[in-house]
């Protein structure tokens, strides 16, 4: 492999790290926190979580042509990288450390900020990817650099509530933790990316027509492969999202696992994804990665 080009994935997928760490936080310790340890049960707080999901199908999509059509001096990717990185800054903050006495509407403002920002980073980000490598087997190395640098994150992020809790720290303390740790290590990681990193411009040849949104979802419904990849990857964020979220629940409430041993449990889990990075890497080079998926699946 080329060390330049390693060198260049290196510094694009570094600020994977500072996004992997919130993954364990929201998915699996800020459900049961919000519901039991601040009482607002898991109606309201189901409910709440739901409401600012919900908003990500409004913003995704207009994020998305954002990231493809906006033109300014420092590239179509990086000011909206910028931005949502701010704004996910602050909303882990005011998410990840609530006081006692909040209630739904605070988890729902303050978790819409922070999955809002969320977008304006991953999608413009995950895009970037794509454009760093116009080779099937370069794209697979860059989304493996990236990926492995996240699921470090998520080890990371896993890690920080087991230490605080055995130095005697309370779930929901150990979340502010983490909230901070992202963030300090994401401020020069995000540099790095903005700076070092080179954003590929889109090749033009002759001129292009501007075509209208609903134009691109029409032809998006009617793209059968394209479907049939949504519809598996809507199965698989079910399979991880569903047990992510009762994952806490769980162990608590059916395996009687005590604060230490769910935070255990739970880097357990996610370091089992780490160690599966190179095989998945070394299969998708052997055959179709597509293929590759389906037979994980």
């Amino acid at each position: 492999m080329d060390r330049n080009l390693f060198l260049r994935d290196v510094r694009y997928g570094a600020a994977g790290l500072a996004l992997g760490m919130p993954t364990i936080p929201l998915l699996v310790h800020l459900p049961a926190a919000y519901a039991e340890g601040l009482g607002l049960g898991l109606t309201a707080t189901g409910a709440a979580l739901f409401a600012a999901r919900a908003l990500d199908v409004i913003t995704d999509p207009i994020i998305g042509i954002a990231s493809d059509r906006l033109k300014s001096p420092w590239g179509r990717r990086k000011p909206l990288i910028l931005v949502g990185a701010i704004i996910a800054a602050v909303g882990a903050l005011y998410l990840l450390g609530p006081q006692q006495g909040v209630g739904p509407w605070y988890l729902a403002i303050w978790a819409a900020v922070m999955y809002l920002g969320w977008t304006l980073i991953m999608i413009p980000y995950q895009a970037w990817g794509a454009d760093l490598s116009n080779d099937y087997a370069g794209r697979t190395r860059v989304t493996s650099v990236r990926e492995g640098f996240m699921l470090g994150g998520i080890l990371l992020a896993g890690a920080i509530p087991a230490a605080a809790v055995a130095l005697g720290y309370d779930e929901r303390v150990a979340l502010l933790f983490v909230a901070w740790a992202a963030i300090a290590m994401g401020a020069p990681l995000f540099v790095l990316l903005l700076v070092s990193v080179a954003e590929p411009m889109p090749k033009v040849v002759g001129t292009v027509a501007v075509v209208s949104p609903w134009r691109d979802m029409r032809s998006l419904i009617g793209n059968r492969p394209f479907c049939l990849l949504l519809t598996g990857w809507f199965i698989n964020n079910l399979a991880n999202g569903i047990p992510a979220v009762l994952f806490i629940l769980y162990m608590k409430h059916v395996l009687g696992a005590d604060e230490l041993t769910r935070g255990l449990l739970t880097f357990s889990y996610f370091l089992a994804g780490v160690c599966g990075i190179p095989v998945w890497n070394w299969l998708a080079g052997r055959w179709d990665k597509h293929r590759v998926w389906c037979a994980a699946m």
